[in-house]
């Protein structure tokens, strides 16, 4: 990680406020990524939670998606379902097969009404683990990159192997008490 995001990782304005939603005593680090969509790529994520990739004791976890380049509607921006959080985990296993998506009912009944998140370099989305998001495809010249930072309260225990192990995995972020 290198010095620039490890700093809005742990200290910057975006970790604070991702202390802040989470609250309680203390908000810990989980794990980081870039997530870059190509120009023209048809790479497209299927509906989802995110609590089922990374599992803990309580679903006290927010994912800070901070927009490295400017998020456009038509260059494969996420996709929300506003207030599916406080509804159901919904299964990601079809056919006794871990698919990583809803099935295609919930899709048809819940997805229906999405919202854009999209906006310029700098801008950042807060995302509950349990809420109901996916992405399209990238229809454009420019690349859409996000630096994605998944944050736990203190006493959210990961009950899986982190997806992206650091040395940094269970730090204090800043802000927190």
């Amino acid at each position: 990680i290198s010095p620039a995001y490890r700093q809005t990782a742990f200290e910057s304005r975006m970790a604070e406020i991702a202390g802040q939603l989470i609250g309680g005593t203390g908000t810990r680090f989980h794990h980081s990524k870039i997530n870059s969509k190509l120009p023209h790529t048809a790479t497209q994520v299927k509906w989802h939670q995110d609590f089922l990739f990374t599992p803990h004791s309580n679903d006290d976890l927010v994912t800070a998606l901070l927009m490295v380049s400017e998020v456009t509607a038509q260059n494969g921006p996420l996709k929300v379902i506003p207030g599916s959080h406080k509804g159901p985990l919904w299964s990601h296993w079809h056919h006794e097969r871990f698919t990583g998506a809803v099935a295609d009912a919930v899709v048809e009944e819940h997805c229906q009404a999405p919202v854009a998140c999209f906006g310029p370099p700098g801008s950042v989305c807060f995302m509950h683990t349990r809420l109901l998001h996916a992405s399209s495809p990238n229809h454009t010249e420019d690349p859409r990159t996000l630096f994605s930072s998944v944050y736990a309260a203190e006493d959210a225990l990961p009950l899986a192997d982190n997806p992206l192990p650091s040395e940094h995995a269970g730090r204090l972020v800043a802000g927190c008490e």
